[in-house]
């Protein structure tokens, strides 16, 4: 019984972070998209994407979260910001 329970809440951990990692690289794939136009309407789908992405991944009290993809969410913020400095400057 207990080994069966044990293997149920890892298959659903499992599940779940494939899930979250399915999620994680669609939202960077639509910023990357929207980040090489340089079009205001762009910008502003990627920052509320971008958005969107970080409010979620720090919402989200797991392990994987931490390392690379927090990297690449710091990653995107930053190119977001840079971003919004060239777009500014034109």
């Amino acid at each position: 019984m207990f080994l069966k329970k044990k293997n149920k809440r890892q298959y659903q951990r499992e599940c779940e972070k494939l899930i979250l990692d399915f999620y994680h690289r669609a939202f960077l794939q639509i910023v990357d998209i929207h980040l090489k136009e340089s079009t205001s309407e762009d910008l502003l789908v990627a920052q509320r994407v971008i958005n969107c992405l970080d409010t979620n991944l720090f919402m989200l009290d797991s392990q994987w979260i931490k390392g690379k993809k927090k990297e690449d969410v710091r990653n995107r913020l930053l190119s977001m910001g840079e971003a919004f400095d060239l777009h500014s400057l034109q």
